[in-house]
């Protein structure tokens, strides 16, 4: 009976682990993006950004407008948020993602290729966007689910770029060899010298 409460414990510590780290795909998200060698960047909701314009279209389209944003002497930013649905709310930049439901993310690389993902809070979260929203669903039209969403996590990219990184998203991708890379040596360099005779 003993080894069974034992048993029982690990398990459900097994499980707990389990569950809390099964909750966001982000970070195997984020893992692969830096792996394939691009940098990140988290959204900060303060609109005018060209990057993020769709993201603020699909805020537009669940009737959440940021009125007002002003600094204060506090740690954090104070935004003023209204809706047509429920009550006028008001958040710290820090909780936004709590009343819209998700997180924004860029990833970067060297040839200036730039996708977005939004994190969301929960795939049921994730859903009512997507059939609350016309501009995400115009941004996903015709594409395969199966590529674009990762656990609770949805990819935002242009069309010239979509296959690379839907295999970073996915977890598929695998760095290319750089042919340029010699192997080291252990020799000497050898030069051969001409000589003339005048």
């Amino acid at each position: 009976m003993r080894t069974f409460k034992k048993f029982l414990v690990l398990l459900t510590f097994v499980l707990l682990i389990g569950s809390l780290t099964a909750c966001s795909s982000i970070n195997k998200i984020t893992k692969n993006f830096k792996e394939a060698g691009y940098n990140y960047y988290e959204y900060n909701f303060k609109g005018d950004s060209l990057l993020f314009s769709d993201v603020d279209a699909i805020v537009e389209d669940l009737n959440i407008t940021i009125i007002e944003t002003t600094i204060t002497t506090e740690e954090f930013n104070d935004i003023t948020t209204t809706s047509t649905i429920p009550a006028a709310t008001t958040v710290t930049i820090n909780q936004i993602a709590n009343v819209i439901g998700f997180s924004v993310y860029a990833f970067t690389d060297s040839r200036d290729i730039v996708v977005v993902v939004i994190e969301f809070e929960s795939e049921a979260r994730m859903n009512e966007v997507l059939d609350q929203s016309p501009t995400l669903q115009a941004l996903v039209e015709g594409l395969d689910a199966a590529d674009y969403i990762n656990g609770n996590c949805l990819l935002i990219a242009d069309a010239e770029v979509y296959e690379e990184v839907v295999e970073i998203f996915q977890g598929r991708y695998i760095p290319e060899e750089n042919p340029t890379t010699e192997e080291p040596t252990t020799e000497a360099p050898t030069t051969v010298l001409e000589t003339t005779t005048n």
